[in-house]
């Protein structure tokens, strides 16, 4: 047998938004959109699909470490379910028309989308399902931490114009 690493291959196609690797259980999660496709549900009614990963230190309501967890949000065109997937895709800035003109092109376009997400468990406790929160501004800006502006220094002197409300450096 060759020294082929399954794993490394698994994780790799996570990353890259071919499949899942855990589901996501209850809690509420940032996520990043990495993968989207448009097809047809079990009964033949056009779905929009997007798989979400839950980033780095996502923390399942249990406490469950979750990082890199997948969850799918399947927007289904069914009699009874249009209204919502109409929501959730127009949510993500898929339009009528845009499905109309290309539904494949127009899922892709949702791609690295970060959205903060809760993940639910059905009334009859069989499913899981993803509910849209906030969009997020994306990752970099997530971690980013606010940097305080500095205190003027003792050798500077501020002097405020009592008429006008005007501040400047003396």
């Amino acid at each position: 047998m060759s020294s082929f690493n399954f794993e490394s291959v698994f994780q790799d196609a996570v990353s890259e938004g071919f499949g899942p690797s855990i589901d996501l259980s209850p809690g509420k999660y940032i996520a990043e959109i990495k993968s989207a496709n448009f097809g047809e549900s079990k009964a033949g009614a056009p779905k929009a699909g997007f798989m979400f990963v839950a980033q780095d230190g996502s923390v399942s309501a249990d406490g469950e470490d979750m990082s890199g967890g997948t969850i799918w949000l399947n927007a289904t065109f069914s009699e009874k379910a249009a209204g919502f997937a109409a929501r959730d895709c127009a949510s993500l800035g898929v339009t009528g028309a845009m499905l109309n003109a290309d539904p494949q092109a127009a899922v892709q376009t949702a791609i690295g989308q970060v959205w903060s997400v809760e993940v639910k468990l059905s009334k009859d406790g069989q499913w899981t399902n993803v509910y849209l929160g906030k969009k997020q501004d994306g990752g970099a800006a997530l971690k980013a931490v606010p940097t305080p502006t500095p205190a003027p220094t003792a050798a500077e002197s501020f002097e405020k114009d009592v008429d006008t409300g005007d501040t400047w450096a003396i």
